[in-house]
């Protein structure tokens, strides 16, 4: 049984599903420290996001879903999505590390809400 539900994160155009963990928190705390994942979280104001620190966790967020991705070319899209697109494409990553992060129990309203996300899509139908 899992305290954490299942999470979506979207990535160049490919759809990843994975169930966070304990262990997999901590394994990524371990590759930001000193920083750690809530406090790179509690960094990012729509304004000044560690983009390095970011691609390092969506890269982890990936390769848990089954992908196949590395830090740097997660870092370049996030750089190309800067430069082309606004950086529209951040806002949906940074819910999905909200996911992540929710206490257990906590209702979907209640969930951190970055800029525009689109709508939700279920895998299941």
């Amino acid at each position: 049984m899992s305290v954490f539900r299942e999470v979506r994160i979207e990535l160049d155009g490919k759809e990843y599903w994975f169930t966070p963990s304990n262990k997999m928190l901590r394994r990524i705390d371990a590759g930001l420290a000193p920083q750690t994942l809530l406090g790179v979280v509690g960094t990012m104001d729509g304004k000044n996001v560690p983009l390095p620190a970011l691609a390092y966790i969506i890269s982890e967020m990936v390769r848990e879903g089954g992908g196949t991705v590395d830090e740097d070319s997660v870092l370049a899209s996030l750089y190309d999505d800067l430069t082309n697109n606004g950086g529209e494409g951040i806002g949906p990553l940074v819910q999905c590390i909200g996911e992540c992060i929710t206490p257990p129990g906590a209702t979907e309203k209640n969930l951190p809400s970055p800029a525009k996300t689109g709508g939700k899509k279920s895998r299941r139908g």
